[in-house]
């Protein structure tokens, strides 16, 4: 009885809230439609802070925000998508972010930059695809915990992903977000984040 009180508190303590500086994120997706047959993605994320994430300052999923921590992140995307008589394409997504908040004598301010690559395996005949997607934003913290950010992002070619958007908001949407560019291959963001 000793030992399971022991791993109980060690498993207590383990769950607290504590700083951190490396993050890793992953998700996976079961697709299973009347068009496809059983697809799945998965994407994994690896995030180093340069400085400490106080997790005590809010929820643990804004922690990094909240706490204004410079980050370099890495990403990974795998989708096997089989549609029938139309599609079957193997596709996996390579992607390195980096976002830095800078304090200045009038408001903290941010910028990001992101590089993705998507290589396109497919198995029906159709030409293998590779392309590649850039992203630059720039933004401001107005008020304490309060962004406003732009960006830029050229996608060369509709079927390059963002690998942590993925990762982030599903499959879905980052597929929608590509179609949606369409062939126009650039697009103006404007967000916010409290």
């Amino acid at each position: 009885m000793k030992k399971l009180g022991l791993a109980t508190a060690v498993l207590l303590a383990m769950t607290g809230a504590h700083a951190y500086q490396f993050e890793v994120q992953g998700q996976s997706e079961y697709v299973d439609t009347t068009a496809n047959d059983k697809n799945f993605t998965g994407t994994a994320q690896g995030t180093y802070y340069f400085k400490n994430v106080d997790a005590s300052k809010g929820p643990l999923a804004e922690a990094a925000f909240l706490n204004q921590a410079s980050n370099v992140s890495v990403a990974y995307n795998y989708i096997k998508y089989d549609e029938k008589d139309t599609v079957n394409v193997e596709s996996h997504t390579y992607g390195v972010k980096g976002e830095a908040y800078l304090p200045t004598p009038y408001l903290p301010v941010y910028a990001s930059a992101s590089y993705n690559h998507t290589i396109n395996d497919f198995k029906d005949g159709v030409s293998d695809d590779n392309g590649d997607r850039y992203a630059l934003e720039a933004g401001a913290m107005l008020l304490p915990n309060f962004l406003v950010a732009v960006g830029y992002t050229s996608v060369a070619d509709q079927i390059s992903l963002d690998a942590f958007g993925v990762n982030k908001y599903g499959i879905a949407k980052a597929v929608g977000e590509s179609v949606a560019i369409d062939e126009k291959q650039d697009a103006v963001t404007a967000r916010t984040k409290y």
